[in-house]
């Protein structure tokens, strides 16, 4: 058979199809880029031209776009996805980078001021030190006079 093809291997030779399985977990990796903390004990994906899908987890449920496209012509989280997919999804990638951001920002200016008050009161024990040092002078003056 491949001499029929010119020692070329056949299409199914050259092109492995992923197994239902690595197709869930493709669609399943899709979804958890976009969603980090989707739950895989609530919901499903699906794949239909394309478009990645997604349905509460269960038989009979309805399957939804994920995206959809708004008038303008640009891409949308699904307006009619039912709350308990939007809940299970949980929040967008960028979401959680957006806020992770905030905090760290928030953190560093904490950290900052944190370092401030640790320079003053350095500074203020060193003076208290000195202060101290020279009372210290004083009584031994005062002693020997």
């Amino acid at each position: 058979m491949q001499q029929e093809h010119g020692g070329q291997p056949s299409y199914d030779e050259k092109t492995p199809l992923l197994s239902s399985q690595q197709q869930k977990e493709k669609e399943w990796e899709t979804l958890t880029n976009l969603f980090p903390n989707a739950s895989a004990i609530d919901l499903e994906t699906s794949t239909s031209g394309g478009r990645l899908q997604v349905k509460k987890a269960g038989v009979g449920k309805k399957l939804y776009d994920l995206f959809t496209k708004d008038r303008s012509g640009r891409q949308q989280l699904n307006p009619k996805l039912t709350k308990e997919i939007t809940k299970a999804l949980g929040e967008r990638a960028e979401q959680i980078i957006i806020e992770d951001h905030d905090t760290i920002q928030e953190q560093r200016q904490r950290l900052v001021e944190a370092e401030k008050e640790l320079r003053e009161a350095e500074k203020i024990a060193a003076a208290r030190e000195k202060e101290l040092q020279e009372m210290e002078n004083l009584k031994q003056k005062t002693e020997k006079a």
